[in-house]
Protein backbone atom coordinates (compact mmCIF):
# COMPACT_ATOMS: atom_id res chain seq x y z
CA UNK A 1 0.00 0.00 0.00
CA UNK A 2 1.46 3.20 -0.95
CA UNK A 3 0.81 6.31 1.46
CA UNK A 4 1.19 10.30 1.43
CA UNK A 5 1.84 12.31 3.86
CA UNK A 6 0.93 15.99 3.34
CA UNK A 7 2.46 18.44 5.83
CA UNK A 8 1.39 22.24 5.20
CA UNK A 9 3.71 23.25 8.00
CA UNK A 10 6.96 25.83 7.25
CA UNK A 11 8.87 24.12 10.15
CA UNK A 12 10.50 20.85 9.20
CA UNK A 13 10.93 20.02 12.77
CA UNK A 14 7.99 21.74 14.02
CA UNK A 15 4.99 19.79 16.03
CA UNK A 16 3.19 18.75 12.86
CA UNK A 17 6.53 17.45 11.27
CA UNK A 18 6.97 15.39 14.47
CA UNK A 19 3.43 13.58 14.54
CA UNK A 20 4.34 13.15 11.05
CA UNK A 21 7.27 11.33 11.58
CA UNK A 22 5.85 9.32 14.30
CA UNK A 23 3.29 7.91 11.75
CA UNK A 24 5.49 7.43 9.07
CA UNK A 25 7.67 4.96 11.15
CA UNK A 26 4.62 3.46 12.66
CA UNK A 27 3.48 3.12 8.75
CA UNK A 28 6.84 1.72 7.52
CA UNK A 29 6.97 -0.90 10.03
CA UNK A 30 3.61 -2.73 9.19
CA UNK A 31 4.89 -2.73 5.38
CA UNK A 32 3.38 1.00 4.08
CA UNK A 33 5.48 2.58 1.39
CA UNK A 34 5.62 6.44 1.95
CA UNK A 35 6.06 9.59 -0.34
CA UNK A 36 6.10 12.75 1.92
CA UNK A 37 5.07 16.08 0.04
CA UNK A 38 5.48 19.78 2.33
CA UNK A 39 3.03 22.03 0.42
CA UNK A 40 4.47 25.10 2.27
CA UNK A 41 8.32 24.64 0.41
CA UNK A 42 6.47 24.06 -2.67
CA UNK A 43 5.04 26.38 -5.65
CA UNK A 44 1.87 26.91 -5.10
CA UNK A 45 0.45 30.41 -5.79
CA UNK A 46 -2.11 32.22 -4.14
CA UNK A 47 -6.04 31.52 -5.62
CA UNK A 48 -7.38 34.19 -7.98
CA UNK A 49 -10.81 33.22 -8.70
CA UNK A 50 -10.70 33.59 -12.09
CA UNK A 51 -12.99 30.33 -12.87
CA UNK A 52 -11.35 28.62 -15.51
CA UNK A 53 -10.29 25.44 -13.67
CA UNK A 54 -14.13 25.03 -13.22
CA UNK A 55 -15.38 26.45 -16.70
CA UNK A 56 -12.71 24.91 -19.17
CA UNK A 57 -10.83 22.40 -16.59
CA UNK A 58 -8.10 22.60 -13.85
CA UNK A 59 -5.32 22.39 -17.10
CA UNK A 60 -6.47 26.10 -17.89
CA UNK A 61 -5.19 27.82 -14.92
CA UNK A 62 -3.03 30.66 -15.36
CA UNK A 63 -0.57 29.78 -12.64
CA UNK A 64 1.92 27.42 -14.11
CA UNK A 65 3.18 25.89 -10.19
CA UNK A 66 3.59 22.28 -8.47
CA UNK A 67 -0.91 22.30 -8.04
CA UNK A 68 -1.19 19.53 -10.70
CA UNK A 69 2.38 17.33 -10.02
CA UNK A 70 1.24 17.01 -5.99
CA UNK A 71 -2.25 16.40 -7.61
CA UNK A 72 -0.96 13.26 -9.49
CA UNK A 73 0.98 12.26 -6.67
CA UNK A 74 -2.37 12.19 -4.72
CA UNK A 75 -3.72 10.13 -7.26
CA UNK A 76 -0.85 7.47 -7.29
CA UNK A 77 -1.18 6.72 -3.86
CA UNK A 78 -4.14 4.31 -1.84
CA UNK A 79 -4.21 7.01 1.68
CA UNK A 80 -2.83 9.95 1.70
CA UNK A 81 -2.43 11.64 5.32
CA UNK A 82 -3.70 15.72 5.65
CA UNK A 83 -1.59 17.50 8.70
CA UNK A 84 -1.49 21.09 8.95
CA UNK A 85 -0.85 23.24 12.25
CA UNK A 86 -3.78 25.04 14.00
CA UNK A 87 -3.39 28.83 13.30
CA UNK A 88 -6.65 31.04 14.91
CA UNK A 89 -8.78 27.97 15.21
CA UNK A 90 -8.60 26.85 12.04
CA UNK A 91 -5.66 25.23 9.25
CA UNK A 92 -2.61 27.19 8.33
CA UNK A 93 -2.95 29.36 5.20
CA UNK A 94 -1.34 27.25 2.86
CA UNK A 95 -3.17 24.32 3.75
CA UNK A 96 -6.01 26.52 2.87
CA UNK A 97 -4.75 28.10 -0.29
CA UNK A 98 -3.71 24.67 -1.51
CA UNK A 99 -7.72 23.44 -0.93
CA UNK A 100 -8.72 26.50 -2.89
CA UNK A 101 -6.42 25.69 -5.68
CA UNK A 102 -7.67 22.58 -5.41
CA UNK A 103 -11.20 22.79 -5.53
CA UNK A 104 -12.15 22.42 -9.00
CA UNK A 105 -12.08 19.15 -7.65
CA UNK A 106 -15.56 19.54 -5.66
CA UNK A 107 -17.06 19.32 -8.91
CA UNK A 108 -15.63 17.05 -10.87
CA UNK A 109 -14.27 14.24 -7.88
CA UNK A 110 -11.29 12.46 -8.47
CA UNK A 111 -10.86 10.49 -5.95
CA UNK A 112 -13.16 8.36 -4.79
CA UNK A 113 -11.15 5.40 -4.90
CA UNK A 114 -9.28 6.94 -2.13
CA UNK A 115 -8.96 7.42 1.71
CA UNK A 116 -7.59 10.10 3.81
CA UNK A 117 -6.84 10.82 7.70
CA UNK A 118 -6.64 13.87 9.08
CA UNK A 119 -4.35 15.21 11.36
CA UNK A 120 -3.94 18.80 12.63
CA UNK A 121 -1.62 20.19 16.30
CA UNK A 122 -1.98 22.71 18.09
CA UNK A 123 -0.48 24.56 20.83
CA UNK A 124 -3.38 24.92 23.30
CA UNK A 125 -7.05 23.14 23.09
CA UNK A 126 -9.03 23.65 20.00
CA UNK A 127 -12.19 22.53 19.22
CA UNK A 128 -10.90 20.92 16.08
CA UNK A 129 -12.78 23.12 13.19
CA UNK A 130 -9.14 22.99 11.36
CA UNK A 131 -10.15 19.13 11.08
CA UNK A 132 -13.36 19.85 9.68
CA UNK A 133 -12.46 22.41 7.14
CA UNK A 134 -10.37 19.60 5.57
CA UNK A 135 -12.95 16.71 5.95
CA UNK A 136 -15.50 18.88 4.39
CA UNK A 137 -13.38 19.36 1.46
CA UNK A 138 -12.44 16.24 0.90
CA UNK A 139 -15.50 14.80 0.87
CA UNK A 140 -17.02 16.61 -1.55
CA UNK A 141 -13.80 15.64 -3.82
CA UNK A 142 -14.71 12.18 -3.34
CA UNK A 143 -12.23 10.81 -0.38
CA UNK A 144 -13.29 8.29 1.77
CA UNK A 145 -11.71 9.82 5.19
CA UNK A 146 -10.62 7.09 7.19
CA UNK A 147 -11.00 9.40 10.87
CA UNK A 148 -9.23 12.83 12.22
CA UNK A 149 -7.15 13.34 14.90
CA UNK A 150 -5.55 16.39 16.80
CA UNK A 151 -2.46 16.89 19.11
CA UNK A 152 -1.69 19.58 21.74
CA UNK A 153 1.70 20.03 21.77
CA UNK A 154 2.55 23.70 23.23
CA UNK A 155 4.78 25.69 21.24
CA UNK A 156 7.33 23.90 20.59
CA UNK A 157 8.04 20.15 21.77
CA UNK A 158 10.76 17.25 21.41
CA UNK A 159 10.23 14.35 19.11
CA UNK A 160 10.83 12.14 22.97
CA UNK A 161 8.10 14.28 24.56
CA UNK A 162 5.53 13.92 21.82
CA UNK A 163 5.90 10.35 21.43
CA UNK A 164 5.78 9.73 25.04
CA UNK A 165 2.78 11.27 24.89
CA UNK A 166 1.22 10.32 21.80
CA UNK A 167 2.64 7.17 20.40
CA UNK A 168 -0.04 5.13 21.70
CA UNK A 169 -2.94 7.09 19.81
CA UNK A 170 -0.54 7.20 16.83
CA UNK A 171 -0.75 3.24 16.86
CA UNK A 172 -4.01 3.07 17.02
CA UNK A 173 -4.33 4.99 13.94
CA UNK A 174 -2.17 3.12 12.26
CA UNK A 175 -4.39 0.34 13.14
CA UNK A 176 -7.59 2.30 12.32
CA UNK A 177 -5.90 2.63 8.82
CA UNK A 178 -4.87 -0.97 8.17
CA UNK A 179 -8.73 -2.15 9.43
CA UNK A 180 -10.46 0.04 6.75
CA UNK A 181 -7.84 -0.49 4.12
CA UNK A 182 -8.09 -4.16 4.39
CA UNK A 183 -11.98 -4.50 4.91
CA UNK A 184 -12.76 -3.64 1.27
CA UNK A 185 -16.36 -2.75 2.46
CA UNK A 186 -16.86 -0.32 -0.47
CA UNK A 187 -18.03 3.45 -0.02
CA UNK A 188 -19.28 4.94 3.32
CA UNK A 189 -22.84 5.83 3.67
CA UNK A 190 -21.75 9.48 3.78
CA UNK A 191 -19.69 9.30 0.60
CA UNK A 192 -22.77 7.40 -1.56
CA UNK A 193 -25.37 10.64 -0.03
CA UNK A 194 -22.85 12.62 -1.46
CA UNK A 195 -22.40 11.09 -5.47
CA UNK A 196 -26.19 11.43 -5.08
CA UNK A 197 -26.79 15.05 -4.43
CA UNK A 198 -24.01 16.16 -6.62
CA UNK A 199 -25.05 13.62 -9.51
CA UNK A 200 -28.53 15.57 -8.71
CA UNK A 201 -26.91 18.96 -9.54
CA UNK A 202 -25.15 18.10 -12.92
CA UNK A 203 -28.64 16.29 -14.38
CA UNK A 204 -29.97 20.32 -13.98
CA UNK A 205 -26.81 21.07 -15.69
CA UNK A 206 -27.78 23.61 -18.13
CA UNK A 207 -24.70 24.35 -20.02
CA UNK A 208 -24.06 20.79 -21.33
CA UNK A 209 -20.58 21.61 -22.94
CA UNK A 210 -19.29 22.46 -19.71
CA UNK A 211 -15.96 20.89 -18.25
CA UNK A 212 -18.27 19.66 -15.20
CA UNK A 213 -21.10 18.25 -17.26
CA UNK A 214 -18.85 16.75 -19.63
CA UNK A 215 -16.74 14.61 -16.80
CA UNK A 216 -19.71 13.73 -15.12
CA UNK A 217 -21.32 12.32 -18.45
CA UNK A 218 -18.17 10.97 -19.88
CA UNK A 219 -17.46 9.09 -16.86
CA UNK A 220 -21.04 7.70 -16.69
CA UNK A 221 -22.08 9.34 -13.51
CA UNK A 222 -25.21 10.35 -14.74
CA UNK A 223 -26.55 7.06 -15.70
CA UNK A 224 -30.18 6.52 -14.30
CA UNK A 225 -29.28 3.39 -12.19
CA UNK A 226 -25.51 4.32 -11.20
CA UNK A 227 -25.49 4.52 -7.47
CA UNK A 228 -21.69 5.59 -7.24
CA UNK A 229 -18.42 6.77 -8.66
CA UNK A 230 -17.76 3.45 -8.91
CA UNK A 231 -19.53 0.64 -10.83
CA UNK A 232 -19.75 -1.44 -7.42
CA UNK A 233 -22.10 -3.45 -5.71
CA UNK A 234 -23.32 -1.56 -2.84
CA UNK A 235 -26.43 -3.31 -0.49
CA UNK A 236 -29.70 -2.50 -2.24
CA UNK A 237 -31.08 -1.20 0.71
CA UNK A 238 -28.50 1.01 1.96
CA UNK A 239 -28.08 2.93 -1.22
CA UNK A 240 -32.13 3.12 -1.55
CA UNK A 241 -31.72 5.00 1.86
CA UNK A 242 -28.87 6.94 0.77
CA UNK A 243 -30.21 7.81 -2.46
CA UNK A 244 -33.62 8.78 -1.15
CA UNK A 245 -31.51 11.48 1.66
CA UNK A 246 -29.38 12.61 -1.36
CA UNK A 247 -32.16 13.40 -3.43
CA UNK A 248 -34.22 15.20 -0.24
CA UNK A 249 -31.23 17.49 0.53
CA UNK A 250 -30.55 18.44 -3.20
CA UNK A 251 -33.93 19.61 -3.72
CA UNK A 252 -33.42 21.67 -0.23
CA UNK A 253 -29.94 22.88 -1.63
CA UNK A 254 -30.67 23.10 -5.08
CA UNK A 255 -33.28 25.67 -5.44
Amino acid sequence: MNVLLINSSYRLNGNTAIALSILRDKLSQNGFNIKEVNLAHKNIQMCRGCRLCFDKGESHCPLHDDLLQIMEEVKYNDLIVFASPVYVEDINGVMKNWIDRMAFNCHRPAFFDKHAFIMCTSGVGTSGHGLTTIERALQTWGFSVIGKSKYIAGAKIERTEFENKYSKAIGKVVQRIQKKLLSNKGPSFLSIMTFSIQKRYYEKETDKSSADYLYWKNNGWLERKRQYYNAIKINKIRARIADLLGNIIAKVVLK
